[in-house]
């Protein structure tokens, strides 16, 4: 997303070099070009993220879930009760 520097009101495109500037106790960010801030040339690149992949739904039949939950998590059954 496009910002715009707090000084030179220039907008900041997506990847470019830019300073966030954030005060304990305020909710507002203040942001500076790369140009107000004297940015290096040498910065590295802008790494895009790779994009998620959605989950497959999986849906729960009565025999997937355990009968007793808490007596399966504890493992305390009586013998031959099964579960």
């Amino acid at each position: 997303m496009d910002c715009r520097c707090g000084l030179c009101r220039r907008s900041i495109p997506r990847g470019a070099a830019l300073l966030r500037i954030t005060v304990p106790g305020m909710t507002r960010v203040f942001l500076r070009c790369g140009d107000c801030i004297e940015a290096p040339p040498d910065l590295p690149p802008l790494v895009e993220p790779a994009p998620l992949q959605p989950t497959p739904l999986v849906r729960f039949t009565p025999h997937m879930l355990p009968l007793d939950f808490k007596a399966r998590a504890a493992g305390d059954r009586e013998p031959g009760e099964e579960g």
